[in-house]
């Protein structure tokens, strides 16, 4: 087939109740997957027109200690262990904890493969969470194969509520490209200026890399016109 989702789920309105006490809990399963062009492990996301946050946190709530194994061979395809996120403008809040995820996606013709994300928060507004005590985290591909992948439009984390990536204690990311900046541990991005990033990263005690270029921990905003000097790391 085109390719294979564990557990796959949309929401029009939103995805979770009205608080962090009224999300969703994914736990406990065990997800293999064998896909043409790409295989999901755990994808849930808010559509444009959502009206609510997306909710995947709180006492007893989130996505984990679940494992995920993967294969897909297709060409310019990509495939995700645990993507959460929305396409509107809706925050993300997602605590992410005690899985474990092994996914390699090969090219069928050539023995390489897609891009790889093992842990992807990512949306158009502000993301907050965990991603913690996650024992394996372990990607193989031909393009850019990354760890754990925060991307947004809006803040990461805040200063009274910093998004923490803690406790990962295995992380691998294998890239069979030549091109630049092809594999990463850690990933945090938004793109739009003005935006700001509060994340704590500690204990993450193995990063293993083999790629052309190698990146352990890149941190990324658009420059704001607002505030060109200060760091953009709260202080420890």
């Amino acid at each position: 087939s085109n390719g294979c989702t564990g557990i796959f789920m949309v929401g029009d309105g939103g995805i979770g109740g009205t608080g962090p006490g009224e999300g969703v809990a994914i736990t406990g399963n065990t997800i293999s997957m064998v896909g043409e062009n790409s295989v999901g492990g755990i994808i849930a996301y808010v559509q444009s027109g959502g009206t609510l946050d997306l909710y995947a946190s709180g006492a007893g709530y989130g996505v984990r200690d679940n494992v995920i194994t993967g294969l897909a061979y297709g060409n310019y395809y990509s495939s995700t262990g645990i993507g959460i996120g929305s396409n509107g403008t809706r925050n993300v809040y997602a605590d992410v904890t005690g899985n474990s995820i092994d996914i390699t996606h090969w090219d069928s013709g050539e023995s390489t493969g897609g891009s790889v994300d093992g842990i992807k928060i990512a949306g158009y507004n502000d993301v907050f969470g965990t991603i913690a005590d996650n024992p394996l985290i372990r990607l193989e591909g031909s393009d850019k194969t990354t760890g754990i992948s925060l991307v947004t439009s809006g803040n990461i984390g805040s200063v009274a509520d910093p998004f923490l990536v803690v406790d990962n204690p295995s992380i691998t990311a294998i890239s069979h490209s030549l091109s630049p900046s092809d594999a990463y541990g850690i990933y945090l991005y938004t793109f739009s200026p003005g935006e700001d990033i509060f994340v704590q990263i500690t204990g993450n005690t193995d990063i293993d890399l083999t790629a052309a270029q190698r990146m352990y921990c890149l941190l990324y905003t658009s420059p704001s016109p607002r505030d060109r000097t200060r760091s953009r790391m709260p202080s420890s």
